[in-house]
């Protein structure tokens, strides 16, 4: 840049790039992200109080009321005076106590994830992890978490894709929460993409893949705070959280960056 431009942007800055599409915001523009990218981000209204995900509305039938809990009973963040699991989590019996996400899987947070994860543009983990921490901060229940776990890779799929896009997620989470990173699971057999699995077919593909190595550790008994990039059924963070529940865990809670819109089953 030449002496002119600089001088120019001293006086009248135009604000920080975009991480997304490297548009300028404005003067003394702050956010990672535009305002054009972030009104692409489809935001979650909760419903089901332990893994968050919408509840059907009345008329539709992926999901039903459940029987444990009352959403608004807790946290403020269900609707008062209706029971608040949704029917995957009665199926399912999640180990985890809560689970949220930043935004669902489309749009913004599609693209975002697809340039991080597949593309490979490990720079966005920072600002990806800072959406996500702001959104941790909007929920009480997740203050008293005391470490901070990513959901692993299987060593074949970290190998080939280069880094753990969960963890990458993690340390940068941890960081702001000034918490530890903890690589408190390993996955011992390789579930390979669970994309186009059914919700049985993922569950039976990924039961058993972790295991806790937490024995002997000084987060025995405390508070967990399970990261991973996508949620859609749950079943891969519940055999998460099972895992490290068995190794000592007190409690294990989920944050993931978007939430998968699954297919509905019967």
């Amino acid at each position: 840049m030449k002496y002119g431009e600089d001088l120019i942007e001293l006086l009248f800055p135009r604000g920080k790039e975009c991480r997304m599409c490297g548009s300028r915001q404005g003067k003394r523009g702050s956010e990672t992200f535009c305002r054009k990218c972030l009104s692409q981000l489809v935001r979650i209204d909760p419903g089901c109080d332990r893994c968050g995900k919408e509840l059907a509305k009345p008329g539709q039938s992926s999901y039903s009321a459940g029987t444990a809990g009352t959403a608004g009973s807790g946290d403020g963040y269900g609707y008062p005076g209706r029971k608040a699991d949704c029917r995957e989590c009665e199926s399912i019996g999640h180990s985890f106590t809560r689970a949220r996400a930043v935004g669902y899987y489309t749009g913004f947070l599609q693209e975002a994830m697809h340039l991080y994860k597949f593309v490979g543009r490990q720079s966005l983990a920072e600002p990806l992890a800072e959406l996500m921490t702001a959104e941790i901060y909007r929920y009480p229940f997740y203050r008293q978490v005391q470490a901070v776990v990513p959901i692993p890779l299987h060593r074949r799929k970290l190998e080939e894709r280069g880094f753990n896009q969960s963890e990458l997620l993690a340390r940068e989470v941890a960081k702001l929460l000034g918490l530890p990173l903890v690589r408190g699971l390993i996955r011992g057999r390789d579930t390979g993409t669970q994309s186009k699995l059914s919700r049985g077919e993922r569950l039976d593909n990924v039961r058993g893949a972790f295991q806790s190595v937490l024995e002997g550790n000084s987060l025995v008994g405390k508070k967990i705070l399970l990261i991973d990039d996508i949620l859609t059924t749950g079943i891969t963070c519940h055999e998460g959280a099972l895992a490290l529940l068995k190794g000592g865990a007190g409690e294990v809670l989920v944050f993931t960056l978007s939430l998968g819109r699954q297919k509905q089953y019967g």
